[in-house]
């Protein structure tokens, strides 16, 4: 597998993260704030950061991947 691939898997598996924990916790704040906050808040503090981090090194690998393109 190339570099690019695994950025664009990288990119792919963030995304991913970010939708899975970050569309069910603004439904929740959206349509039932006093009700299962709890499951939100976790979704939130526990998959975002993850897929915050695996859209950061996609984008490093990248930007590598598009130098060693150029050489």
């Amino acid at each position: 597998m190339t570099l690019q691939g695994w950025a664009i898997g990288f990119l792919q598996l963030g995304a991913l993260l970010l939708v899975i924990s970050l569309v069910p916790a603004l439904l929740l704040m959206v349509l039932a704030p006093e009700a299962a906050a709890l499951l939100g808040t976790f979704l939130v503090l526990a998959v975002a950061p993850l897929g915050a981090l695996s859209l950061i090194c996609g984008a490093i690998l990248w930007v590598l991947a598009a130098i060693r393109r150029r050489r």
